[in-house]
């Protein structure tokens, strides 16, 4: 088999080429293997389809060289990033699906977001968005909200997702009594409750504890 003298990318712009060469298997001064080539081909497509771009394609050139070397070249076509047709929420009780879709940032591919970006699909979006949720919640009384899961599911036909976040909302809690302990001298307990955010008797709020200290 031939020596390796030279690996290539060509093509890429989302991923780095260093990024890229680190994953392959063909490498300059290394033994030539076409399988080490299939292999490469697939982890380089692999790669781009966690970036959610499942529109890509690989292609890999041989070029023979003298004293029996080979240069490869792998030739990316990225594609455009799959968007997003549907996102579903499981579980969700307190709030419709409208009004938790317009609290995360990924949306669902619409003509008039063609410039947005944000229904293109985007892993660490996604991961932003159960984030989103949480506070969300957690400022409406769901202290002990979590996200069970978020899936995407890709259709090979329309080339999209559908994201589905399965939510686990909980108890809804409401403040009972508040009260100060102070052992601060000349710091009297009740000007500090007139600046406590969080009253007795409202429901549960994360962000009012937060503002308060």
């Amino acid at each position: 088999n031939p020596v390796v003298s030279e690996v290539d990318i060509d093509g890429n712009d989302k991923i780095s080429k260093e990024k890229l060469l680190s994953e392959l298997k063909v490498s300059p001064r290394a033994i030539f293997k076409e399988s080490d080539l299939q292999a490469d081909t697939t982890r380089l497509l692999t790669l781009y389809q966690r970036s959610g771009r499942f529109n890509v394609s690989v292609k890999s050139n041989v070029e023979e060289l003298d004293n029996n070397r080979v240069k490869v070249t792998y030739i990316i076509n990225e594609g455009e990033r799959a968007e997003i047709s549907q996102i579903t929420f499981i579980n969700n009780r307190a709030f419709d699906e409208a009004e938790l879709e317009n609290e995360i940032s990924t949306k669902e591919s619409r003509w008039w977001r063609f410039f947005s970006g944000n229904d293109n699909y985007d892993p660490d979006r996604i991961e932003y968005d159960k984030e989103l949720l949480r506070k969300y919640y957690s400022n409406r009384g769901f202290a002990d909200f979590e996200v069970l899961s978020s899936n995407a599911e890709f259709n090979p036909v329309t080339k999209s997702f559908n994201i589905i976040f399965a939510l686990k909302e909980g108890i809804k809690y409401s403040f009972g009594k508040i009260d100060i302990k102070n052992n601060i001298k000349d710091v009297n307990n009740e000007s500090l409750k007139e600046v406590i955010m969080s009253k007795g008797g409202k429901e549960f709020n994360s962000q009012r504890i937060d503002d308060t200290i």
